[in-house]
């Protein structure tokens, strides 16, 4: 047979795909209905399953069973969504995501690992790596966020350490975006005490400062003993490359806000210690890769999500995770760029992708969302570098 009537052909076989695919949508427009009606869950795991299992067995040709599964998902996943705008009374289309698939993907093959960090040595970022990844692989440091992301995503490096929230002034908006929209994976976690320490060139008087320079964060976290003994803030790229800012200026009137490893590093006197406002500061930081790698010792979930903007809706997310006898351990707010008064949430709370429970009420809470964006399963951190 010629190209050109195999072409023919396709083009016959889809006219009928699309005929019974319309079909197929009209009918799972009357099975929402008949679940708003009578107050029916949307997703039945176990029936998905059982019918996947038993279709996918009927495909005769053994090679073309992969593919058909992939279709079939893909069907059952635009039920749900046809579904859950009747159930929700939404016009816009929900969240989906195929969590199965997620979980059948491996890591991705690599000859060795190379670790990233943002910041140069002496950052908080290259302590937390040393904690979490001891050892002597390949490390490399990048001068942004933005930057140390792309190189992840260009498979420069295998592993990225980026620092996504402080106990005292909440998540690190940057890096959440950015893993979150760039489809990243987090993989582990560890919560590291930090001890901000004013530093200064070794002639320099705590007194002669006039300027201190360090990350916007860092500075947040010292605001009262800036505002205190009435310095100008000067924000700059991170802790550690403010250290070395300091130290290449060689003036007595610029401070540094950077860790005591820093002070050590550059040869900078220690002017003051334990300047942060708050006596029990933590950093969390993640660590980030481009697959999600779920196996059983994960036991924390992070995702994004939005939803409609229409009285309930954060109520209903809340309350699928108590349902589902789920702890969050974390909830926080973004505003939605180009949507004033919508918001993103960043929620975190116990689990296992592997548990049917849990993923059942990941199925729900993407019923109830616009926008879901799963951020990792992995296992819950320590401050003592045990957390990976």
């Amino acid at each position: 047979m010629e190209l050109e009537e195999l072409r023919v052909r396709i083009d016959e076989l889809d006219e009928q795909l699309r005929s019974l695919l319309a079909e197929r949508m009209e009918i799972s427009v009357q099975v929402g209905k008949y679940k708003k009606e009578n107050n029916v869950a949307i997703f039945h795991p176990e029936r998905e399953k059982e019918v996947l299992e038993k279709n996918v067995s009927k495909m005769e040709k053994l090679e073309f069973r992969s593919a058909y599964r992939d279709i079939l998902r893909k069907i059952m996943e635009t039920s749900r969504r046809i579904q859950g705008n009747i159930v929700f009374d939404k016009s816009d289309r929900h969240a989906t995501l195929d969590l199965e698939a997620l979980l059948e993907a491996g890591e991705p093959e690599q000859t060795e690992r190379i670790l990233g960090y943002q910041g140069i040595p002496g950052s908080y970022s290259q302590e937390a790596l040393d904690l979490m990844m001891p050892g002597d692989e390949p490390r490399k440091n990048y001068p942004t966020f933005g930057k140390a992301v792309d190189a992840l995503k260009a498979g420069e490096i295998t592993d990225l350490i980026l620092p996504i929230e402080n106990s005292s002034t909440g998540g690190v908006k940057e890096v959440e975006h950015l893993i979150a929209s760039e489809g990243l994976y987090i993989s582990g976690e560890l919560a590291l005490p930090i001890n901000h320490a004013l530093l200064g060139v070794p002639t320099a008087d705590i007194h002669q400062i006039k300027r201190v320079y360090s990350h916007n964060q860092a500075l947040s976290q010292c605001a009262k003993f800036i505002e205190d003994r009435g310095y100008l803030a000067e924000p700059y790229y991170n802790t550690a490359m403010s250290a070395k800012k300091v130290l290449e200026t060689n003036d007595p009137r610029i401070g540094a806000i950077a860790s005591l490893q820093a002070a050590k590093l550059y040869g900078l006197s220690v002017l003051a210690e334990n300047i942060g406002d708050n006596g029990t500061n933590y950093t969390r930081f993640v660590r980030v890769r481009r697959a999600p790698g779920i196996d059983k010792a994960c036991n924390k979930i992070s995702v994004r999500l939005s939803m409609a903007h229409e009285i309930g809706s954060l109520y209903r997310i809340i309350g699928i995770i108590t349902e589902s006898d789920l702890n969050m351990t974390r909830i926080e707010s973004r505003p939605i760029f180009g949507k004033p008064w919508e918001y993103y949430f960043f929620i975190d709370f116990e689990g296992n992708l592997l548990e049917e429970r849990v993923r059942k009420a990941m199925y729900r809470m993407m019923e109830s969302s616009t926008h879901f964006d799963f951020l990792g399963n992995y296992k819950k951190g320590s401050s003592d570098g045990q957390g990976d």
